[in-house]
């Protein structure tokens, strides 16, 4: 097949679906897809009640699979471990897109985010998210420093 796109936003996709989505990607069943997004999984009406997005089991699939240039997890909430295994495997793809708007990041998993981020990557939307304090200030300078390629970040504080 050559599907190129896949946008199940406001769906909700229980793990049996996000494992499935990693053995296509895995496999190379879909060898000329480009972008991934899974915005809008989880209902945020209140946020201690929030279920986190299950993104990690689709971090170790991504390293391999080098059409991929698009993912998209905005308005979600992820766990930091969650993000982790995620960026885990971004981090050796050929990503030139991130959108992890509305994600609950906090300053820790800023961090950890940032010293992941591919060489590749071009785009990174971080808009309200949790991180405030100074060393996410200076972690988001350091990250524009390192990454040449890097075009837009989108953030919605001054640094």
């Amino acid at each position: 097949p050559s599907l190129c796109r896949i946008d199940l936003g406001l769906n909700y996709c229980c793990v049996k679906s996000m494992k499935a989505l990693a053995s296509a990607v895995r496999d190379d069943r879909m060898p000329k897809l480009e972008s991934i997004s899974l915005e809008h999984q989880c209902k945020r009406l209140d946020p201690r009640l929030a279920i986190p997005l299950p993104v990690g089991m689709v971090g170790g699939p991504l390293e391999s699979n080098t059409a991929l240039k698009e993912l998209s997890f905005s308005n979600n909430y992820l766990h930091p471990a969650e993000l982790d295994f995620l960026m885990l495997g971004v981090k050796e793809s050929r990503l030139e897109k991130l959108h992890l708007a509305r994600c609950s990041i906090s300053d820790k998993g800023l961090q950890s985010l940032l010293l992941k981020l591919p060489n590749s990557i071009r785009m990174l939307d971080l808009t309200e998210n949790l991180f405030a304090n100074e060393e996410s200030n200076q972690a988001l300078l350091a990250a524009v420093e390192r990454h040449q390629d890097l075009e837009n970040m989108k953030i919605d504080r001054d640094l």
